[in-house]
């Protein structure tokens, strides 16, 4: 899971720096934010997914 994580870190910096030397700044920045509404979606989606999952918990028990 770290290995995952330092990988997606190192990712993003080389393709944020490398937009930033190509197009500027604001070209980085407008990325950055469609990225994090990206990431916005995809959390609320899982979110609605996971709240309307029956739980273990609410399961009729069998005596």
């Amino acid at each position: 899971m770290v290995s995952a994580f330092q990988i997606a870190l190192a990712t993003g910096a080389v393709i944020g720096g490398l937009l930033l030397d190509t197009a500027g700044i604001s070209s980085a920045f407008f990325v950055a934010s469609g990225v994090c509404v990206a990431g916005a979606v995809v959390a609320v989606v899982f979110r609605a997914r996971d709240t309307f999952r029956p739980s273990a918990s609410a399961a009729p028990h069998q005596p």
